[in-house]
């Protein structure tokens, strides 16, 4: 049950755990809701309430995702680009917030300042995926209840125009029939040249 306190001016969430009565203050509003329904969905499945679930930081949670799942799921490689990708572009952002902070918008933001920094779709593309990655096993091993990375649109790849490079016999074909044509005459002249052999072999022919 949530109520507001003016005695103390926050939010009060209170329930009965273990034949006991408890409670917990809050300033904003959404924390105390956020609070309740997981007392709620506790109280569904009949476990009990964990105040400390999801409160460890992102760079804490990573520390035990690398350890138990990127050691022995990815390849050397993969963990090395992304290792790179984290401390370059991760850590540094959104390290410091603890896991059940970490709103869809709180990734909207990233993606934002990721992006008015230059840095290339490809790369926000990836920083992205690894930290859903991440938040596919915090939403597995219970740390939290969705993955707020699901929420967000991804930068779209941008086509790249398929250039078809001129075959080096036919550069050089042009390139002999320019010196032929503009070396001293003029281009009508030329041209009449060149097509007249042709007509006489049609005649001929």
């Amino acid at each position: 049950m949530i109520r507001f306190r003016p005695d103390t001016g926050k939010w009060e969430v209170r329930w009965r755990q273990a034949g006991r009565h408890r409670s917990r203050s809050f300033t904003r509003k959404a924390d105390a809701e956020r609070l309740d329904r997981e007392v709620s969905r506790l109280r569904e499945l009949g476990g009990s309430l964990d105040l400390n679930r999801g409160k460890e930081t992102l760079a804490e949670f990573v520390e035990r995702w690398w350890v138990e799942y990127a050691i022995p799921s990815l390849s050397k490689n993969t963990r090395d680009s992304y290792g790179r990708v984290w401390e370059k572009h991760l850590r540094g952002r959104v390290g410091g917030y603890r896991l059940r902070d970490v709103t869809p918008a709180v990734v909207d933001k990233l993606k934002a300042q990721l992006t008015a920094e230059s840095v290339g779709a490809p790369t926000v593309r990836k920083a992205l995926a690894i930290l859903s990655g991440v938040f596919r096993c915090a939403v597995t091993w219970d740390r939290i209840d969705s993955n707020p990375v699901r929420e967000v649109r991804l930068p779209q790849a941008r086509r790249q125009r398929l250039i078809k490079p001129i075959p080096p016999a036919r550069v050089e074909a042009m390139r002999a029939w320019l010196l032929r044509a503009y070396c001293g005459r003029r281009p009508q002249l030329a041209a009449r040249q060149v097509m007249r052999p042709q007509a006489r072999w049609s005649i001929a022919r």
